[in-house]
């Protein structure tokens, strides 16, 4: 999600500042504002550009809600500079560097502060264990619900509830950002991530993907399918995140990858294992070949939201295999 400028926010960042220190030593803030928009629209038209014909609105990262935050904080940095500029200025002898560009603690803290108070700030590159934990929590209550108390009609009927109301929290909370900042901060902070500020979250391909998968395919496949989504996904992203160190494709590293594979083998092993008359060797190759193809679909820089992708592929893929090793998914 970095494509705005090509995965280098910090780039940005000390350019922001660099601009901001040569307004407070030329006091030229409008000029600089225009500069600012300026520069903001021309990576705005380069990503739409190459984005393609359909690319009509370009992708939302945490960088360009940086961008958005930085010209609707413009106001505080104009007071910032106002307040450093009526300090005396230092006095330059012969000899010494001229430190007026450096920023002042004032202007820093102002383009530190530029994210609106309470709006979400994080990426997918931190953890928001939060998040992650509600995904896990989620995924597994309704797999669990669907493998034990509920038949496939009422899994249907109660989930597709569920996605209703899902869908209609998460459009006031785009259409009601100022009530959500002031009334419950911490669903941004835990919750929310910087790009889904003015879109919707990734629990709305969530819980499509869910009920689409439940709907599609037999019920152990859909239960591979989902459990691999509540459990794999999420410890994948925090060991990668934590812990990876070898980078193998967008977003993507090698330890995460093998944590997802051997998490998804050691779904499938259980799902189609449980109370089936099927061959050990048998139930353990199926699983091998699903945990081996759903781990190179998680690699695949789609464009697509993996909250979508993974548990229909998932689920498909495990329909497919299980049939051709001959494992009863009744």
């Amino acid at each position: 999600m970095q494509r705005l400028v090509h995965g280098r926010p910090h780039v940005i960042e000390k350019e922001i500042r660099s601009r901001v220190a040569g307004r407070l030593a030329g006091g030229e803030q409008e000029a600089e504002r225009r500069s600012i928009e300026m520069l903001h629209a021309r990576h705005v038209d380069r990503d739409r550009r190459r984005g393609g014909v359909n690319s009509m609105i370009p992708p939302i990262d945490s960088v360009s809600c940086r961008w958005a935050h930085l010209l609707r904080t413009m106001p505080e940095l104009d007071e910032a500079l106002a307040e450093a500029g009526r300090k005396p200025q230092p006095v330059i002898r012969a000899g010494e560097p001229d430190r007026r560009a450096a920023v002042s603690p004032e202007i820093t803290g102002a383009v530190r502060a530029a994210p609106a108070d309470g709006a979400p700030s994080a990426t997918r590159n931190d953890l928001q264990i939060g998040r992650r934990l509600f995904h896990l929590l989620n995924g597994m209550a309704t797999a669990t619900g669907y493998a034990l108390l509920f038949t496939h009609e009422q899994v249907i009927h109660i989930f597709g509830t569920i996605a209703c109301i899902v869908y209609v929290v998460d459009r006031v909370r785009i259409a009601y950002p100022e009530a959500v900042t002031r009334r419950a901060p911490w669903v941004n902070r835990l919750f929310v991530r910087a790009e889904e500020q003015v879109r919707e979250s990734a629990m709305i391909p969530y819980v499509i993907a869910v009920l689409l998968t439940i709907l599609s395919v037999p019920k152990r496949a859909a239960l591979v399918g989902i459990y691999t989504l509540a459990v794999a996904d999420p410890l994948a992203a925090v060991i990668g995140i934590r812990y990876g160190r070898r980078r193998i494709a967008h977003n993507r590293t090698l330890e995460g990858s093998l944590v997802f594979l051997a998490v998804t083998l050691a779904i499938a092993v259980l799902v189609l294992g449980w109370g089936t008359d099927a061959a050990t060797l048998t139930v353990a190759g199926a699983a091998g070949t699903i945990g081996l193809a759903a781990a190179i679909c998680e690699v695949l820089p789609l464009r697509i939201d993996d909250n979508l992708t993974i548990p229909l592929f998932v689920g498909f893929i495990t329909w497919i295999v299980a049939a051709l090793f001959g494992v009863p998914l009744a």
